[in-house]
């Protein structure tokens, strides 16, 4: 039954079409969005492949599958711009995540067969702006959120993983891929070893699609001067660095990021960056490119900005591997060292200050406000 807040909006109506599943970054979007939206309109949910599992459970979301799909309303087609073209409805709204400066010809394509098109920032709407030819769908900023009744301060609850460890902790959240840094990470963590800084790293960086990526993980941290003193341990100096596996409930995943003093992203291109904002909403600061999608909520009162030296071609023979178009960021190893080394160097007072900016900003960007804003565009169509 819809909420009284809902009531005004009875006569609207949406049909949403991705991946139900909350193991994936896109998952997270398409089923996040989709609760929110059901609070306050009605939604029909058509899972691009089978329903998770895990997620049978969620009867707020279940409920939504239920509903009968509605050829007369809008679809919004939640997925990547080079394979927008399974949707139909009234109108086709296409709402992809993605982060290069460029777009090839087939996603360009994808983008032209749809009515209206959502972004998750004004970075990526003036990426689709630069486009030379003339784009016919009427492109709106729908910003992704993040669940602020899980990702929120809390009180630190540690475990037996940290026995050993040293204040503070540092984590860097997302799976194994050559657009986040990871390299770059652990040479700069190698960098800070050697210039005396004490403290524990926390890595995990899991990834279902790259199945070699402990292997990579490995052969970087040993050039960087790392020793192995057990599985997924390493030291260097009084730098512990702790590769960490998978956590199956996001709930684990808020304990462990309330858990770290703070965050690293030192990402080349994120399309919006959610493990950023979820660290952010927990009260913690983060170290960020200041680059792409995250510019959307990145400040300098809730972060210590890695500024780019520059950009490079697009390469990444994993998820890269045909013709992308486009540039990342130049995300220098030093520049990553000098702003670890700044958010090291700060008081556990003025950390805790600036996770308090984070959790402020944090707190404008939930799926109840990206909720809002589409149902703010749908009245407009």
């Amino acid at each position: 039954m819809l909420n009284e807040e809902a009531r005004d909006s009875t006569l609207m109506k949406v049909n949403m079409v991705g991946p139900a599943t909350e193991r994936t970054g896109y998952g997270i979007h398409f089923v996040n969005l989709a609760k929110a939206l059901g609070k306050k309109i009605e939604v029909s949910v058509t899972a691009r492949s089978q329903v998770d599992p895990m997620l049978t459970r969620d009867l707020s979301f279940m409920r939504l599958v239920d509903i009968p799909f509605d050829y007369g309303a809008p679809t919004i087609n939640i997925w990547f711009a080079d394979n927008l073209h399974l949707s139909t409805g009234k109108t086709r709204i296409g709402f992809p995540v993605f982060e290069t400066d460029q777009l090839n010809e087939q996603e360009y394509h994808h983008i032209q067969n749809q009515d209206v098109l959502f972004v998750a920032s004004e970075w990526a709407k003036s990426v689709v702006c630069s486009i030379n030819t003339p784009i016919n769908p009427d492109i709106f900023v729908v910003r992704e959120g993040f669940n602020p009744a899980i990702f929120k301060p809390r009180e630190v609850r540690e475990s037996h993983m940290t026995i050993g460890w040293k204040r503070p902790y540092v984590q860097n959240i997302g799976k194994w891929e050559g657009r986040k840094g990871h390299p770059e990470l652990i040479e700069a963590l190698g960098m800070l070893a050697d210039g005396g800084f004490e403290f524990t790293f926390l890595g995990m960086w899991h990834n279902t699609f790259q199945t070699d990526w402990q292997g990579h993980a490995d052969h970087h941290l040993a050039r960087a001067g790392f020793r192995q003193t057990q599985g997924g341990m390493y030291d260097k100096g009084n730098v512990k660095v702790v590769l960490a596996s998978r956590v199956e409930s996001h709930q684990e995943l808020a304990n462990i990021i309330s858990m770290c003093d703070f965050g690293v992203y030192p990402h080349m291109g994120e399309g919006w960056g959610l493990p950023i904002l979820e660290t952010m909403g927990s009260g913690r600061p983060v170290v960020a490119t200041n680059y792409s999608g995250p510019t959307e909520y990145l400040h300098e009162s809730s972060a210590v900005l890695i500024e780019p030296s520059g950009l490079r071609p697009i390469y990444d023979p994993v998820f890269f591997q045909s013709g992308r178009l486009g540039n990342w960021a130049v995300v220098e190893t030093n520049a990553v060292f000098q702003a670890m080394a700044k958010m090291l160097n700060m008081t556990n007072a003025s950390r805790f200050a600036m996770g308090m900016a984070a959790h402020e900003i944090a707190s404008h960007f939930t799926w109840d406000d990206s909720a809002d804003r589409v149902i703010e565009v749908l009245r407009k169509l």
